[in-house]
């Protein structure tokens, strides 16, 4: 299974266009449930959490998009960022997250036929 890159649009009251943006959360896996990603409202920005394969390996990655649309415009972040802590042997499935404040989300991973959750924090 494949999924290349996400769309992010902005639209003034009107439904007029403001900016159009894609963003490269390029994952693939052979099980299809750990492919997508999670779109939070965090800090005045929108981060995409999505999984990515790093020579064989997958791990939790991050990407921002501020409201001008520029994409991993804060300082916390950098491109196609891999989070801290984040365990190669877990895979993450980042579209079933759920946000549990306003900076923390808990994170549904499988590790060897075990289901298991992480907490993230964001700073």
């Amino acid at each position: 299974y494949y999924s290349i890159n996400t769309l992010a649009m902005a639209f003034d009251d009107k439904g007029t266009a403001e900016w159009t943006k894609i963003i490269n959360t390029r994952q693939s896996d052979w099980v299809y449930y750990s492919l997508g990603y999670k779109a939070l409202p965090i800090n005045d920005n929108i981060y995409f959490l999505y999984n990515e394969t790093v020579k064989k390996k997958i791990f939790i990655t991050a990407q921002s998009i501020n409201a001008n649309g520029e994409i991993n415009a804060g300082t916390g972040l950098k491109e196609d960022m891999i989070l801290r802590g984040a365990d190669p042997e877990y895979t993450f499935l980042p579209r079933y997250a759920q946000m549990i404040s306003a900076n923390e989300i808990v994170l549904p991973c499988v590790s060897g036929g075990y289901l298991c959750f992480a907490k993230i924090e964001f700073e």
